[in-house]
């Protein structure tokens, strides 16, 4: 019966990104070592290519599981190789096998986007096949997951839109409420409205995370966008009896995608309306061959030298959480994501023994 339930195994298909040719014999032997340790039969094709553009081509005829590469490749080095890798095909997982002269480096290639990291002196017959293996499974029921949470935001958006509905109607007739159904009314109007922020957060991690944001890049004046999103965030500004003010000067045109640009400033402008007292600034400036946008707002401080902050799930730690406001932590994520994808950085500064902080990312600037 085992040796049944055996062949049944599907052959996973694993590309090796490595331009030395004994490194490659090395890891198919390493391979075959562990299945034959375990009296598994081998259910790995392991393929050779020498480059990231031979690896993107092979990737685009589909049939790939899994990529497992070198950090060292001459037409993309470091990070930049994981980074573009995961841009282009998000929805295969990489294994890094990371330099043994400096293991840090396979976190970082993690934090890029990476699954998992193996340094070359710890590859062992099992030990190398079973990563692979909880790789792609792990992989594979992280995007069941993600599946899962977006049907399941798209079905309560549904319901929720109806609730929204009802809201409308009712608040038509609002004045003829008394007093404490008013009280009533309003507090179930911010709950619908808190809803829907979190369920289009949640909609919006998971299009990040499966790659069905589609990045339709196009050269913009960046002051048109922060002028629209000004414009949508006014009603909030005059609720809260926040100021606005708009330090651009002569700024290049961006190369964006205005959408995503437009959720960028967005978020960071909900965030800053969280902790404002009386002032949010949106500066713009040229920056190190990118164009620099600053959302400055003049609220509690924030510790800054938090390296998680911009992580999935992750609470600002600012001095104090004004009426008690707590985020699911997606929104910073979802900024980070976006701002990656064009090739960009993303970070706070602030001291938080001082009032405020200011939101930075940088955007590349569109070719004349």
């Amino acid at each position: 019966m085992g040796r049944v339930e055996q062949s049944k195994k599907k052959m996973n298909t694993i590309l090796y990104i490595v331009e030395n040719q004994n490194n490659f014999f090395t890891i198919q032997n390493l391979i075959a070592e562990g299945a034959a340790q375990e009296k598994e039969e081998e259910f790995f094709s392991l393929e050779l290519v020498e480059s990231v553009s031979n690896a993107m081509e092979r990737l685009n005829r589909g049939n790939v599981d899994l990529v497992l590469t070198d950090l060292n490749v001459s037409d993309s080095k470091g990070l930049e190789l994981v980074t573009n890798l995961r841009n282009y095909y998000p929805m295969i997982p990489i294994i890094v096998l990371a330099d043994d002269s400096n293991p840090f480096t396979g976190l970082e290639a993690v934090r890029a986007g990476a699954q998992d990291y193996l340094l070359k002196t710890d590859l062992k017959p099992p030990g190398l096949r079973h990563s692979i293996l909880h790789t792609i499974e792990r992989f594979r029921i992280e995007r069941m997951k993600d599946q899962f949470f977006t049907t399941a935001s798209h079905q309560l958006l549904s319901s929720v839109a109806v609730m929204k509905g009802g809201l409308n109607i009712l608040n038509m007739e609002v004045e003829l409420l008394s007093i404490k159904q008013k009280e009533v009314f309003e507090v179930f109007k911010e709950s619908i409205k808190r809803l829907l922020d979190i369920i289009n957060n949640i909609l919006n991690h998971c299009r990040l995370e499966t790659a069905h944001f589609v990045v339709n890049c196009r050269n913009i004046q960046i002051k048109i966008l922060i002028d629209e999103v000004i414009d949508n965030f006014k009603p909030q500004f005059k609720e809260k009896n926040v100021t606005i003010e708009e330090d651009i000067s002569d700024l290049n045109h961006a190369f964006v995608d205005p959408h995503l640009i437009l959720k960028v400033l967005s978020y960071l402008l909900i965030n800053a309306l969280h902790y404002v007292k009386k002032k949010i600034t949106i500066k713009g400036l040229h920056y190190d061959g990118m164009i620099c946008i600053q959302i400055i707002d003049d609220g509690l401080g924030i510790f800054s030298d938090d390296p998680n902050i911009f992580n999935e799930y992750e609470q600002l730690s600012r001095a104090q959480i004004p009426q008690g406001y707590h985020g699911m932590g997606l929104g910073l994520a979802i900024c980070k994501e976006i701002i990656e994808l064009h090739k960009g950085k993303i970070w706070v500064e602030s001291d938080p023994e001082k009032p405020g902080a200011r939101f930075c990312f940088t955007l590349p600037i569109a070719n004349a």
